[in-house]
Formats: C-alpha cells, structure tokens, sequence
C-alpha cells in the first residue's frame, strides 16, 4: 500500500492531413485538416501556421470550416502564369512563440490552373466558415446621439455602424450568400432569415445580390437583436439600447464596394428613435463585447458623438475610469457635443458613460448662456456705475479676465450652477473693486473756473429801499449797480 504509482502516456496534441488540390481558374485551393482533442483552442493559442509549396509560405489569410473529423484550413494560391505545376508542399505549425514546429509530411503535389478571374482570389467553403480561430477580428464601432424634444418628451435618434474585417466579414458574407438555406448544418443565426425574394439564382452565388442585401436589411428589422448577440458576440442593450423602447427602427448594409465573398470589410448600420424619461439618470452605452475564451474580436475601437439641442442637456454626463477610453464634453450656445473615443481596445474591457437627459431650463445650454451673459453684464454695469469718480483700470482688468474664466467653463461643460455661480462672483468682485478703487483727482484751472463762472445764471438783487428787483450783471465782485426803482447806488460784496 506504501508503493508509489504514477501513470504516464503520451496525447497526439494534433494531426496534420494534407487535401489534394482544387482549382478555379487561376486559383489553387490548398488545404490541410487539423485534427486535435483541443478543437478550436488548437488555433486559438497557437503562435503560427504555415502553409509552403517549395519551401515559399503562401500568403493571404486561409479560410476555416469545421469539417466531421477536425478543422479545415484553407489557402488560396493564384498563379500569375497559369499552367501545369508540379509542387512540393507542406504545413508548419508552432503552437508556443520559439517553442518546437510541427512539420506535416512533404507531398508532391501537381495541379494545372487556367486563365481569368477564377474563383476571385478566395476559397469558397460549401460549409460554413468558423467565425472566429482564436485570433480574432477588427471590431469598429462609429455612432451618433441625438437628443431633442418633440411635444414635451425628449427623444433620443441613435446611429450606430458596426464594420467587421477579417474572418468575422467572411463569415458574413458567406452567410448572406446562404440567406432562406435549409441546410440544417448552419448555425442558428443563418437559419433565422427566411429567403423571402432570393431565389436558388441567387443564393450560393459567390457574389452578394442585390435581393440578398435588401432581404437582410428588411428582415433585420425583426432580428437584429437575436443577430448582434448570437452571430457577432455583442450585447445589443448596452450598444444600441433597448430595442423594447425603439419607436422605429432602420437597418442598412454597406459592402464597401465589395460584392464577392471574400475577406473584405462590411458595415452593418442600425438606426433608431425612441422616447426616454427626463432626469433619469441611464446608460448611454457600456461594454457591449461578451468575453469568450476564443474571442471572436482581436481589438475594437469606437467613436461616438452625442448632441443635444440648446434647449436640452446630458446632465451629469460621466465616463468613470476606463483604460483607453477618452470623453471629450463641450458646451455651445445651440447644445452640447461629447465624443466618446478609443482605439485597439481589448474585449475585456469595462466601461460605462451614464447620464440624465433633461430639458429643464436650469440645464439648457441656451438659457444657461442668457443667463451667465445677464449675470456678468448686470455686474459690469454695477461695477460702471460705482466706479463713477474714480480709477477703473483694476476694474476693467477683472472684466476682461474673469469674463474669460467664466466663458471657459461655460465651454468646457460644468455644471450648469457651478457656472452660474463662477458669473455671480464675479459680478461681486467687480463691485467690490468699484467700491475699493481710488478717487481721480481733479484739478481745475484758473481759466477754466472762469469759464464755469461765466456760464452760470446770473442772478437778481431786490432793493433794500423800494423792493424793486433788479438784474445783478455780472459775476465779479465787488460789484455797484443802480436801483431801477428809486435810482438809488447799490453796493454788492459777495
């Protein structure tokens, strides 16, 4: 019972089995099947796989399918001199960054292609492509949000663009050539549109028809939300919002010029509008990626840009912390525009940008604007009239200064009552500089009293003797006139 045990054997990590080689055109297809108790997580971890015809790596992307006894890897060599070739060829794979290379066997391969377009550069699997090896594909995500008012309720108009690249754009290329199959062998996601107007001409073409476009466009009106969580791995409520609110909803699909089915990049639009309750505080948008060991993006970026009218606000608008993630807010005279902004993010990361949409006059971007400039000019005109009689050089300073300031942080989005605040101490400021500043001195000549002297009224005397009143001529003193009543001499002093 003391006797130590151990088992030990030895687990095949994968087997390499070489296909023979299919033509179109100008174009060999390459393939090999990886069969491994690891499945997906084989290409997922692995460092580099590598397919050689005499010892050249052929290069361009291969296309994955997961076949009955493993995963099919596809490459696309096009000759540029068609003809008969006789080929070595072999496949690489190094499953550590310097650690061992699996070699599969050397074969000879020959194979003759022909001239034209072929199968356009890229294979084309009669099974459906695998989504994702591990490796992943470029995500981009370009938005806008609108808010504004329509009688008395806010309203919020989204547009997202979701644009795929790499084996994810395949795979949904790939799919909307199939769109209405029954193959049962497709996944969910694909089986869920029915074919409406594509027809058998259409469907397995290799080229993406116009019907097809538009039947996906018209159908994911419905489906759209089933299609970002189960087909691209995305929470739809934290991207788009919730599709319960939506009072319309508008689907479109850009193939970039692009109507093969090849790895080429695709945009998905998704228009919306829906009503939201003023002063809720609520999510714009949060980390919408569902983590998966086998990730289906390698990196994503976003670039989101929110409005409002001058009679509306994003009140308390706040990213918190995220890596990577900036929130760029601003005020202006006609609403506010914040841009939400990042680029080769990882699909772990957490992010959440809240805030409470409002139309409450208190945040309105206009009326905070009439309001500051109705503080601030208020003040000034205060400060003026304190300043009457004395030095308004300090004055004037503070104005132009902390007019300044006040504009910035109108500008810069703070809250709407620190602002409001910022112009009301500086209206008192001002009036307290009025009040402190000191007296001009002024000196007046000679000359000038004179002048002043002579432009006064003159004035008129009443007799002592008679009572009559007569005219005083002049200013100087001392000065005699004679009575106009009893023509007696009248001396005047002062």
């Amino acid at each position: 019972d003391d006797a130590d045990a151990s088992i030990s054997g030895e687990l095949s990590a994968v087997e390499m089995r070489l296909l023979d080689v299919e033509t179109d055109g100008a174009d060999a297809y390459l393939g090999v099947v990886l069969a491994s108790p690891f499945g997906t997580d084989l290409l997922a971890f692995s460092n580099d796989l590598t397919l050689r015809l005499d010892g050249n790596a052929v290069s361009g992307d291969p296309v994955e399918t997961q076949s009955a006894d493993g995963i099919r890897v596809t490459w696309t060599y096009t000759d540029d001199d068609p003809g008969e070739r006789t080929m070595n060829l072999e496949v690489t794979l190094r499953l550590q960054s310097g650690g061992a290379t699996i070699t599969s066997e050397t074969r000879e391969v020959t194979f003759i292609t022909e001239g034209g377009e072929g199968g356009g550069g890229t294979y084309y699997p009669s099974e459906e492509p695998l989504r994702t090896t591990g490796a992943g594909s470029s995500l981009s995500i370009v938005g806008s949000l609108e808010v504004s008012q329509d009688r008395g309720e806010l309203v919020f108009e989204r547009e997202t663009s979701i644009t795929l690249d790499g084996e994810m754009s395949f795979w949904m290329r790939w799919s909307l050539d199939h769109l209405g199959s029954e193959d049962l062998a497709l996944s969910p996601t694909i089986r869920s549109f029915r074919a409406g107007g594509v027809g058998d001409e259409e469907r397995e073409s290799r080229m993406i028809e116009s019907v097809e476009r538009q039947e996906f466009e018209q159908q994911m009106g419905k489906l759209h939300v089933s299609f970002l969580s189960n087909g691209l791995g995305l929470k739809p409520d934290e991207l788009i919002g919730d599709s319960g609110d939506f009072d319309t909803v508008g689907v479109s699909l850009d193939l970039h010029g692009e109507e093969r089915v090849i790895s080429h990049p695709l945009t998905i639009t998704i228009r919306s509008r829906e009503r939201v309750a003023d002063g809720t505080l609520i999510d714009l948008v949060r980390d919408f990626i569902v983590v998966q060991p086998v990730p289906f993006w390698s990196d994503w970026s976003i670039d989101l840009t929110l409005r409002t009218s001058g009679l509306t606000s994003l009140a308390g608008l706040d990213l918190g912390d995220a890596d990577g993630l900036s929130l760029n807010h601003r005020r202006m005279p006609m609403g506010e525009v914040a841009v939400l902004s990042g680029e080769e993010l990882d699909q772990g990361l957490t992010f959440e940008l809240i805030a409470a949409p409002t139309s409450a006059p208190l945040y309105a971007p206009l009326v905070v604007l009439v309001g500051t400039l109705a503080v601030l000019i208020g003040g000034f005109a205060l400060g003026w009239r304190i300043s009457r009689q004395r030095r308004r050089f300090l004055l004037m300073t503070e104005v132009v200064l902390l007019s300044i300031i006040v504009l910035a942080i109108f500008l810069f989005a703070y809250p709407s009552v620190f602002v409001l605040g910022a112009a009301g101490s500086s209206a008192f400021i001002w009036g307290v500089t009025a009040l402190v500043s000191p007296r001009t001195s002024r000196t007046v000549s000679s000359g000038g009293a004179a002048r002043a002297a002579r432009d006064l009224p003159l004035p008129t005397l009443a007799c002592p003797a008679c009572g009559t009143v007569n005219d005083v001529p002049s200013h100087e003193r001392p000065l005699r006139i004679v009575c106009q009543g009893c023509q007696r001499g009248i001396t005047i002093q002062g």
